[in-house]
């Protein structure tokens, strides 16, 4: 599971943040392909831009919000190779959306 913690420690108020990831991330500048069903059945094809990569999943820069929780297929567009991923977070950066992706299997 990735995402960060907080908690406070020794009676003293603070975030003590815990990374959760269970790779190492790598950044990496790619463009991407990211295709998904919304829970109405309607297709969502998006284009992004790829952030960071691990073994685990990755990070990437789209123009809309994806739902955490949605099943999605992340194309790398330079190499062709695909993936199945699953959202698991996405929060606003700019005017653009940080989405964080845990892959089910590896790229194809």
């Amino acid at each position: 599971m990735t995402g960060w913690m907080e908690c406070e420690t020794a009676g003293i108020p603070g975030a003590v943040r815990v990374d959760l990831r269970q790779a190492d991330r790598f950044p990496m500048r790619s463009s991407l392909r990211v295709c998904g069903f919304e829970n109405s059945g309607k297709e969502r094809v998006l284009a992004a831009e790829g952030l960071n990569l691990s073994a685990a999943g990755m990070a990437f820069l789209a123009r809309e919000a994806l739902a955490p929780g949605m099943l999605v297929h992340v194309e790398l567009l330079n190499s062709r190779r695909i993936a199945r991923a699953r959202v698991r977070s996405c929060g606003r950066r700019g005017c653009a959306w940080r989405v964080g992706v845990e892959f089910e299997g590896s790229f194809a």
